[in-house]
């Protein structure tokens, strides 16, 4: 099974930012050898995907005073989501 920790900005939560939203994730796995293959990460409405697990920014317009929820799914070399 993989677990995900996601940070934006650097933070793991209450991130405040004016600008686009930079996300970065570390995975964990109970599977020796696991490694990224693929990830979707997105945030109001826009998606992107990476195989890269630092430094993810999402080109997406935020409101101001507005909270938006940070979405990450990934997919190891051995197929576990």
């Amino acid at each position: 099974m993989l677990q995900v920790e996601v940070h934006v900005d650097g933070r793991a939560a209450g991130t405040v930012t004016d600008g686009v939203p930079n996300v970065s994730f570390a995975l964990t796995s109970d599977v020796d050898g696991e490694e990224l293959d693929m990830a979707m990460v997105g945030c109001a409405g826009c998606q992107a995907q990476t195989q890269d697990q630092l430094s993810n920014p999402i080109a997406t317009n935020l409101e101001p005073w507005t909270s938006y929820e940070v979405r990450v799914h990934a997919r190891g070399t051995s197929q576990c989501h």
